[in-house]
């Protein structure tokens, strides 16, 4: 079982070389679609808090990081008080 796991992760450690390889070489990294949604969190007149959507914006981006920097960049987070940011990936790279 162990040649087989570690066999696995070599494969991986391989696939992911070469994707590295082929954005290094065309100058083009795999592409994905995410959902970047900015929240603002409010408490109701009991006390408990639950978060108001108060932005979101599908945008392609090679990380999720990136995602959310041009979602930054798009508009200014600050104007409407979000306070949480989610970003999640909706469309894998092809």
């Amino acid at each position: 079982m162990g040649e087989r796991t570690n066999l696995i992760h070599l494969n991986a450690v391989i696939s992911i070389y070469c994707n590295l390889l082929i954005e290094i070489v065309t100058g083009d990294p795999k592409m994905s679609e995410f959902r970047v949604s900015f929240y603002k969190t409010l408490q109701d007149a009991s006390g408990h808090s639950s978060k108001h959507l108060q932005k979101q914006l599908d945008l392609t981006s090679d990380s999720p990081s990136g995602a959310l920097v041009a979602a930054e960049r798009l508009f200014d987070p600050r104007g409407l008080e979000a306070d949480r940011v989610e970003v999640v990936q909706i469309i894998a790279a092809r």
